[in-house]
């Protein structure tokens, strides 16, 4: 059964052309899974829920379920295009908050970052995995970056321990971890 709820919560998120390049555009897909991982991992009741399994897979958190379902959605997309959309008043607050999550990390990231080389796809692994581990380690920050420096240690070495630990903040400040 095709998930026009899942349709919905990516195109607000990201924007149609995540959905529509999905197929083709290995940095697209990894974009929209960490993405799809962050806003079902909010903390308390900010999170959108959708019914899908997370595991830790090479590039961080991943659902197969959510990959084939993306894939199959592009079979139908003039009649998704075309439906209503349904989203609740929760996940609209969601989407909004991610929205300004999504600005202050790509604020951040594109003017401060000095000495980091991350392409935007491995940020939003990064903030993605990071939310993975803190959901493990809990409110310990130093176990946080040493479990993320020893399970992704090229992106460890792309960014500099300040700037990561920035990250961990911004993470923080809008409850993910």
């Amino acid at each position: 059964m095709l998930d026009r709820h899942l349709f919905d919560i990516v195109k607000n998120a990201l924007g149609l052309e995540f959905v529509e390049n999905y197929p083709t555009d290995f940095d697209n897909r990894l974009i929209v899974q960490k993405v799809l991982y962050l806003l079902t991992h909010f903390k308390e009741d900010k999170r959108i829920s959708l019914p899908y399994n997370w595991t830790f897979y090479l590039r961080g958190p991943y659902s197969s379920e959510i990959a084939h379902m993306m894939y199959y959605m592009n079979d139908f997309l003039p009649e998704l295009k075309n439906g209503h959309e349904f989203l609740e008043e929760k996940e609209k607050d969601a989407l909004a908050t991610f929205e300004q999550f999504k600005e202050a990390i790509e604020s951040y990231y594109l003017s401060d970052l000095d000495g980091s080389t991350l392409s935007r796809a491995e940020l939003f692994e990064t903030l993605a995995t990071l939310t993975y581990i803190a959901k493990q380690v809990k409110d310990d920050r130093e176990k946080l970056l040493s479990i993320f420096s020893g399970l992704k240690p090229s992106l460890a070495g792309q960014i500099t321990p300040l700037n990561l630990s920035k990250l961990c903040d911004i993470l923080e400040s809008y409850q993910f971890i």
